[in-house]
């Protein structure tokens, strides 16, 4: 049998390396669905032309043609 000498630091470090992976996991697996939509977004933007009257607000914006 052989004896393995036992490091608590060792140890803990390897377990919050290990539950950094996992959140980092988790976190990679929620925003994954954004980056579509986020692309899809930054491919088309608008100009916008925004006026005020004492009445009211004017909007002027690109609308695409389908």
């Amino acid at each position: 049998m052989t004896l393995i000498r036992w490091s608590p630091i060792r140890d803990l470090a390897t377990e919050i390396f290990d539950l950094q992976k996992e959140i980092n996991r988790m976190f990679d697996r929620f925003f994954r669905g954004f980056e579509d939509e986020e692309i899809r977004m930054i491919s088309w933007s608008p100009r916008v032309d925004i006026s005020e009257t004492d009445d009211e607000y004017i909007v002027r914006a690109e609308i695409p043609r389908g």
